[in-house]
């Protein structure tokens, strides 16, 4: 497993000042964000272009766009095409970047309020997009996020059976399983198999009230916490992994309030060294 750094916990420094950071410090790979001001639908060919030649003079491979297109499933048709449209460009940017992996959303609610109209608004915007995808040689990931359909393994599964698409596959995180109250740990690794294209590593502890540094919608607020000081118990999860013969990235994707983010970068570059370079334990 190689790692690589997302830039959502650097979202305030120039996309190219992160390539150079995480090339600096030893990531194999770099995840940009797709907002502005890293990049996003409505970023010109021309800085495209340079940020891809940075991220090849930097050795780096990208191994997803963390998008955040989609959101089929509470649309109407102009809605459903307006993401379609930016799915599109950033489709063009991740072919720039010879990315082989873009983020989707199917959108909301969570599968507990979620209604028949809902799953299949979700699963015909899904289908037209792997479509597109798919004449561009990439694969789309429904990351395992609170809050959408995709909210947990039986959710994701769900979609997946219903698009019946092979072109689309799963962003795993423990982090928000954790943080929902879902299965997340090696059972859930087990469960999604070969579907997992991409895993996302954070650590937090799990709260009951807010206050200072904690994060989330009620009721799923946590603090940040660098890995292995939180809640998620991850080397059995990186045994699971193994056991499955997933051989992509892990990519780090932590931000912690009142940290700086290059501080943050280094501290969960050397904490995931560690992590991976254990031997494989058991569950």
């Amino acid at each position: 497993m190689r790692l690589s750094l997302c830039t959502l916990g650097l979202i305030d420094r120039p996309l190219e000042e992160c390539i150079h950071l995480a090339a600096d410090i030893g990531y194999q790979g770099i995840e940009p964000l797709a907002r502005e001001p890293h990049l996003s639908p409505a970023t010109p060919p021309q800085r495209v272009r340079a940020i891809a030649g940075l991220i090849r003079e930097a050795g780096l491979a990208v191994p997803d766009l963390a998008a955040g297109v989609g959101g089929f499933s509470q649309l109407d048709p102009a809605g459903v095409q307006r993401q379609l449209d930016d799915l599109q460009r950033l489709l063009d940017i991740a072919v720039a970047l010879s990315c082989p992996l873009v983020r989707i959303l199917a959108g909301g609610p969570e599968p507990a309020q979620a209604t028949a109209t809902h799953w299949e608004r979700a699963a015909e915007g899904l289908q037209r997009a792997a479509a597109i995808a798919a004449s561009y040689g990439v694969r789309l990931g429904l990351e395992l996020h609170y809050g959408y359909l995709h909210r947990d393994v039986a959710g994701v599964s769900r979609l997946l059976d219903s698009i019946g698409q092979a072109n689309v596959g799963v962003i795993y995180d423990p982090a928000n399983l954790y943080v929902a109250r879902a299965e997340y740990g090696p059972a859930a690794v087990l469960r999604l198999g070969r579907e997992i294209l991409h895993v996302h590593v954070k650590d937090s502890v799990r709260v009951d009230a807010a206050g200072p540094g904690v994060m989330g919608p009620p009721p799923y607020l946590y603090r940040p916490r660098p890995l292995g000081q939180g809640g998620v118990d991850y080397p059995p999860i990186v045994a699971a992994l193994r056991e499955i013969g997933y051989d992509g990235f892990l990519s780090d994707e932590s931000h912690q309030p009142g940290v700086e983010g290059a501080e943050v970068a280094r501290q969960e570059y050397a904490a995931l060294r560690a992590l991976i370079s254990q031997k494989e334990q058991k569950r």
